[in-house]
């Protein structure tokens, strides 16, 4: 009797790719061989599907971290005298990332100039202060 992709490994498919589980590390927890997982597409689809459901909440994690990077926060930190609350200053990498997606106008690491040189034929030359 030939294999037939169950509900169950379908599911352990999906909640790899939500979870962004290697797809080497899936493939050794499957109860098949490799050779199966690629036979039969709907593993495939089902790991992509999950990677897609995930990838919402991802960003919005993200976007979250990147502001707290950027703003500061603070943590509580256990020692022997008991807790301490930290300050963490803004991260300037984090600071240069968002300001360079965010405004790319003013931000850019090239500022480019166009030039108009007037001559009997007028030519647009883009100039570049870091060639």
């Amino acid at each position: 009797m030939a294999y037939k992709p169950t509900k169950k490994h379908l599911q352990l498919c999906y909640d790899a790719g939500f979870n962004s589980i290697e797809r080497s590390k899936l493939l050794e927890s499957l109860p098949f061989s490799r050779k199966t997982y690629y036979k039969f597409s709907e593993f495939s689809e089902m790991y992509k599907k999950g990677e897609e459901d995930a990838l919402p909440d991802l960003i919005t994690t993200l976007h979250n971290s990147l502001y707290k990077e950027c703003t500061g926060y603070h943590i509580n930190e256990e020692t022997k005298d008991g807790t301490v609350t930290k300050y963490m200053r803004p991260n300037m990498t984090g600071i240069m990332f968002a300001l360079v997606n965010r405004d790319p106008g003013n931000w850019q690491s090239i500022n480019k100039e166009k030039l108009i040189v007037q001559a009997p034929n007028t030519y647009n030359i883009t100039y570049s202060k870091y060639q």
